[in-house]
């Protein structure tokens, strides 16, 4: 586990002399993201999905924007068009994400998409898995680079995840040290969703949480 305390980009692993692509959410752990790489050369493109499913979705892709662009970054919207999907909507969106940024990725000649996965998205994807019944390749959670996990959304591309020894609390400690404001998704508290049960099960089971990890 990475110390709470000094986190800088300084710390995060990525492909060295490549340009890469950061997905940026707006939320907390992509913010701590984006901003610890601001100066990382060569400069990195901001990549926002908008998946265009609740009033007001708009309006925050835009303040990601332009948090991105005050950072000096390059930064774009890729909005998700869709028939309001009712069924299996998380698993849609996600596929759907990852193509919009895989697609950006490919047409920019980018091979690496950067996300702020962190410790506690590992526990919750092992704590998941395990819940399906994994075989020992899901049992070994996330790899810090994968080529193209999803297929053929992220054809061509791979996923890095430099921060999956930093906790969520740590990246909002860093956050707040630096005044950086985020938005926090409502859907991070609707338990129709695997993710969000996995989340908070772990959150009263702190033990439980080491054992995964």
């Amino acid at each position: 586990m990475m110390p709470c305390h000094n986190i800088s980009g300084k710390d995060l692993a990525l492909p060295p002399f490549k340009r890469v692509a950061l997905a940026f959410s707006g939320g907390g752990d992509s913010t701590a993201l984006v901003h610890m790489l601001r100066r990382r050369t060569p400069r990195p493109v901001v990549l926002i999905v908008d998946h265009a499913l609740r009033p007001g979705s708009r309006r925050e892709a835009e303040a990601a924007l332009e948090f991105a662009q005050t950072h000096g970054y390059d930064a774009r919207i890729l909005t998700w068009d869709h028939d309001n999907p009712v069924s299996g909507l998380q698993e849609k969106a996600r596929k759907a994400r990852y193509g919009l940024l895989g697609q950006a990725c490919r047409e920019m000649g980018i091979k690496y998409l950067v996300t702020a996965h962190t410790e506690d998205d590992q526990a919750e994807t092992l704590l998941m898995r395990y819940d399906r019944k994994t075989d020992w390749r899901g049992a070994a959670g996330m790899a810090d680079v994968t080529y193209a996990p999803l297929w053929p959304e992220l054809a061509g591309v791979s996923i890095c995840r430099p921060m999956l020894e930093i906790s969520r609390a740590a990246l909002r400690d860093y956050n707040t040290r630096h005044d950086l404001a985020w938005c926090e998704d409502p859907g991070n508290e609707n338990l129709d969703f695997s993710r969000i049960r996995a989340r908070k099960h772990l959150a009263v089971r702190p033990k439980l949480r080491r054992h995964l990890l």
